[in-house]
């Protein structure tokens, strides 16, 4: 199984990232406690961490998240595992007070955009203008030929989601050459 089609669980911890990849179909997550058998695939350095503290399970492209009774309990996205909880792609897990971030690797490609109409191949037409002399902002449109390009019938959330991706993805950076294929991966 290749890293680029794996998904991760990122520890973040004082500053640093240390990633793991979740290549077992369980992935035990716990503490290891001085002079006793490790028992868990991913050590969290934590008194708050039970030596069993929680589980990943993979069933086919899916992760589920399981508390296995711990004291400080699991948390995903601020809310308490009481049951097997399917991971989504960025969720964020706490084990006592360590943050993990879950992260699935990035879909294929989906080729050309196609005229819901028509199901034709169209082009995507993007310009990024630069304006960092007077304001430092850098604007964007997207013409796809059509009105009716799928992402702008998309649900406000996922709006606001494509949104923090794009510029999360652009944070820090102005130069267009490593702007575009941020974008392009982004969406």
């Amino acid at each position: 199984m290749s890293q680029s089609n794996t998904a991760k669980l990122i520890v973040l911890d004082t500053g640093e990232a240390i990633e793991y990849l979740l290549t077992r179909d369980v992935t035990k997550l716990g503490r290891l406690l001085q002079g006793r058998e490790q028992v868990s695939d991913i050590t969290i350095d934590s008194n708050m961490v039970s030596q069993k503290h929680a589980r990943i399970v993979r069933r086919g492209s899916q992760f589920f998240i399981e508390d296995l009774g711990s004291t400080n309990k699991t948390f995903v996205n601020g809310s308490e595992v009481k049951a097997p909880v399917e991971l989504k792609h960025d969720d964020r897990i706490k084990l006592g007070p360590k943050l993990l971030r879950f992260v699935l690797p990035s879909p294929p490609p989906q080729g050309r955009l196609a005229d819901p109409a028509t199901g034709a191949p169209r082009d995507l037409n993007v310009e990024i203008k630069e304006d960092l002399e007077s304001s430092g902002l850098v604007t964007g449109t997207v013409d796809s030929g059509s009105s009716r390009f799928g992402i702008l019938q998309a649900k406000p959330q996922e709006k606001l989601k494509a949104i923090i991706a794009i510029s999360q993805a652009l944070a820090g950076t102005i130069e267009l050459e490593s702007i575009l294929p941020r974008i392009l991966e982004s969406l």
